[in-house]
């Protein structure tokens, strides 16, 4: 297994130099590059064996980062189960569905072959003590920006598994969102590895997130009694109340030239009044851009440049198959238009990261359906075809949740997306196209991705 650092010696004869324990951070690329072109082989382990491999040129270790692949569905009418390998210096965690099922470390033999040594899960008997981890061997190959893993020698369950090993395996891109995770923000990486549950302030629930511009900080709803307007950086610190006004302020986003609009509900009863507000990032100039009597304004959503603001109406409570209006206005209110008329729950209008279409969740023929349309609300038509979705939770998955803040969020550079559904039932990567698989990733729902933050 690998070590803590590198190290190189020489045999009695001088004759020789064995490099061994060899990291794979980029300190040792060019120690890795030497070691596969030119380098000896490593002492016999018990996998793989000690022959000369072939030189091979230009050879680098896997990236560290979480490798997504999709199995059978489990039934009909059901997304495949996505199964994750997540690389972190010299140790791995195994996935199924989002559930870590197995853990240990990696040691690497020339040219291209891994060793899986688990340490817990389901490959891992300790009553055999040492030699009861049954570790495994695989080598791997890039094709057309997919990998594959082909098994050596060893225990035929670690790491990948034999069943898994022929798949098409993604490297998730890099990148960082922002979940609600049971009631608390969260990070989390896109490939669903690294949550980071962010200080807990006492409010609960916790929920609608979003990013400042510059990725620097976070606004939230967060309730003591209704709820408020929060902001904290992003690690969780400098948390402050943002708007207190009475009734409910939720559903922040957070424009490209720092203003925040929101939704707000007075909570009265049996009349009430809801509308769209913004203000500025410390909270100053509060502005009031729209609003209407008895019926629930929900999901304000800027346009890339910060011109326009997206939002929904809903006609009636907010529960599934309710009507609603998308509507479209510009930055200070005025040229309102209704673009589309549907029913759902919490339809949630997203632009795309060009801002010529806007995304939402709608009733179809096949039940809740991501849609496109211009911002005029010509040219609709099918993101996907119906949302993602498994049949039962998997082992100990977190319980759904309620949530009514649903939609799409892309990557900064516009080529993947996360969806977060509308049961509750957890978030999912894809392309920003909405073409090819679509990968589970985490049970956490609300997310949004985190934009690229400023140089500097």
């Amino acid at each position: 297994p690998a070590t803590a650092s590198s190290h190189i010696t020489w045999t009695d004869e001088r004759l020789l130099v064995f490099a061994d324990a060899l990291r794979r951070d980029a300190s040792d690329l060019s120690l890795f590059q030497w070691w596969v072109a030119a380098g000896p082989v490593v002492p016999d382990s018990g996998l793989v064996g000690t022959r000369k491999e072939a030189p091979v040129v230009g050879l680098e270790p896997l990236p560290d980062g979480t490798y997504l692949a999709n199995g059978e569905p489990e039934r009909p009418g059901t997304d495949p189960a996505t199964e994750s390998i997540h690389l972190d210096g010299d140790a791995y965690q195994y996935g199924f569905r989002a559930q870590v099922t197995e853990t240990g470390t990696l040691s690497f033999r020339k040219p291209n072959t891994v060793v899986f040594t688990p340490v817990t899960g389901f490959c891992f008997n300790p009553e055999q003590g040492e030699g009861g981890a049954e570790p495994a061997a695989y080598s791997w190959t890039w094709t057309h920006g997919t990998l594959s893993w082909h098994f050596r020698e060893g225990g035929r369950c670690a790491g990948p598994g034999v069943p898994s090993a022929g798949r098409r395996w993604v490297l998730a891109p890099p990148g960082l969102l922002v979940v609600e995770s049971t009631n608390l923000i969260a990070t989390l990486r896109p490939g669903g590895y690294d949550l980071n549950e962010l200080v807990d302030t006492g409010t609960r629930p916790n929920i609608t997130p979003d990013w400042s511009p510059d990725g620097e900080r976070i606004v939230y709803a967060g309730a003591q009694d209704d709820l408020d307007l929060y902001v904290m950086d992003a690690d969780g610190g400098g948390n402050h109340p943002l708007i207190a006004e009475p009734g409910d302020q939720w559903m922040p986003t957070w424009s490209v030239d720092d203003r925040i609009a929101y939704a707000f509900d007075d909570l009265g009863d049996p009349e009430w009044t809801s509308g769209i507000a913004v203000v500025n990032a410390d909270g100053s100039g509060r502005e009031v851009l729209f609003e209407v009597r008895n019926e629930t304004v929900i999901a304000p959503y800027w346009s890339p440049d910060g011109s326009r603001l997206a939002f929904a109406v809903s006609h009636g409570t907010n529960a599934p198959s309710t009507p609603f209006g998308v509507y479209v206005m510009d930055a200070d209110g005025s040229d309102l238009q209704e673009i589309f008329e549907g029913t759902g729950y919490g339809p949630a209008p997203a632009w795309t990261p060009d801002g010529r279409r806007l995304v939402i969740w709608a009733d179809g023929d096949r039940g809740a359906t991501l849609y496109s349309m211009r911002p005029d609300g010509s040219g609709v038509e099918p993101f996907l075809d119906r949302p993602p979705r498994y049949p039962t939770r998997a082992f100990d998955a977190p319980a759904k949740i309620p949530v009514t803040f649903l939609g799409i969020g892309w990557s900064p550079n516009g080529k993947w997306a996360v969806v977060s559904t509308p049961d509750g039932g957890g978030i999912w990567l894809l392309r920003g196209d909405g073409t090819g698989e679509l990968y589970f990733v985490a049970w956490q729902t609300g997310v949004v991705w985190r934009p690229r933050p400023r140089a500097g």
